[in-house]
């Protein structure tokens, strides 16, 4: 089974296309606290690329902007290709299927820092 689950921040504003074939995509990034400190009290952060399609990527990109606070669930994706210059890459992103905005339209336009170092749990 490949799901996962994440409550965190989102790293910048939502970016969202509009492909050829009438569908829309958005991406953003989400910053998430590690539950554990390290030997110098300091809390370690992760980062997560989201992706998500359609009608979701509409809503994401209306109610959502940097520093929100969102549980995504999703699945894990890779992605391996070659670059012009011949490199291989690769890319890891969670697809987002399902969501909840964590904090109020308010609280948001209140505060409207990106404090990562608050933990989401």
């Amino acid at each position: 089974m490949n799901r996962i689950i994440l409550i965190g921040r989102l790293t910048k504003d939502p970016e969202l296309k509009y492909l050829q074939n009438e569908k829309c995509v958005c991406n953003f990034s989400m910053a998430v606290d590690r539950k554990h400190k390290d030997a110098e009290g300091n809390k370690g952060v992760d980062f997560f690329n989201v992706t998500v399609w359609n009608k979701a990527a509409e809503t994401i990109k209306t109610y959502v902007q940097k520093g929100h606070k969102l549980m995504v669930e999703g699945r894990v994706e890779f992605e391996n290709w070659t670059d012009n210059d011949g490199n291989k890459r690769t890319s890891t992103s969670v697809v987002l299927e399902n969501f909840e905005f964590l904090q109020s339209k308010e609280r948001t336009e209140s505060n409207n820092t990106s404090d990562y170092e608050q933990s989401p749990y």
